[in-house]
Parts: structure tokens; C-alpha cells; sequence
């Protein structure tokens, strides 16, 4: 019995590819920004994936390391993608767009991170 319970600990260890939950809000002041692509990318790649969400119309995301929900823990750029067009297009500034200017990094902790807040008028995160 405890060799079964060791094994099934060991499958839902290796199932959860150590991501951790990561999620919060994208901001332009106190105002929402709605359908932005939110890209994590690893900085420097050490074999951890790129991680991707999007917003909802209240500025919302959740991040996922396809096909999961979550984030490995680590050092991340981040990277926005507003659609083709509507409002967030002039919303989001250019430096956001391209990962090599963009000025957000952050670190993922081992405990994940909840309330996110990216705010474009922030070069910064907080």
C-alpha cells in the first residue's frame, strides 16, 4: 500500500510540471485593458516554457504553460499583444509589444503570484 501512494505521489508530482499559479489585472491607470495577450518568457531560457494568458473586459488574465494553468517558477520578461484593433491597441505603448524593450521583468516564486498588477504607465511593476 505505501508503494502505491508513493508512486501516485510521484505521478501527480511530475503531472503539475512545478507550475505555480500566477494571475492578476492589466491596467492603464485606473482604467482595465480588455483582449491583451500577456506572453512570460523566460529569461534566460533554462528549459522553463513560455507562459501565456489573456484579458478579459475587466483587465482580468490567468497565466498558462499549455496546456496547464500556471507558471515554473523562475525569471520572466513580459511581453503585451493588444488585438488588431479596437481600444487597447492605442492603449498599450510599443516598448510593451517587443520583448527586447520591453522594461517588465519579474520573478515567479516558488508560491506563485495573485493580484498582479501590470500597469503601462509603469515602467516598474509594483
Amino acid at each position: 500500500m505505501q508503494k502505491l501512494v508513493l508512486v501516485s505521489l510521484l505521478f501527480l508530482v511530475g503531472c503539475s510540471k512545478g507550475i505555480v499559479p500566477v494571475s492578476g489585472k492589466l491596467i492603464k491607470g485606473p482604467d482595465p485593458i480588455a483582449n491583451v495577450m500577456i506572453t512570460l518568457v523566460p529569461e534566460p531560457n533554462a528549459g522553463r516554457e513560455f507562459a501565456v494568458g489573456g484579458t478579459d473586459d475587466n483587465g482580468i488574465f490567468i497565466m498558462y504553460t499549455l496546456p496547464s494553468k500556471g507558471v515554473s517558477p523562475g525569471d520572466y520578461k513580459i511581453k503585451l499583444q493588444p488585438p488588431i484593433e479596437g481600444k487597447a491597441v492605442s492603449q498599450i505603448p510599443s516598448k510593451f509589444v517587443d520583448i527586447s524593450t520591453t522594461p517588465w521583468f519579474i520573478t515567479i516564486p516558488s508560491n506563485g503570484i495573485e493580484n498582479l498588477v501590470l500597469d503601462v504607465d509603469q515602467d516598474k511593476l509594483k
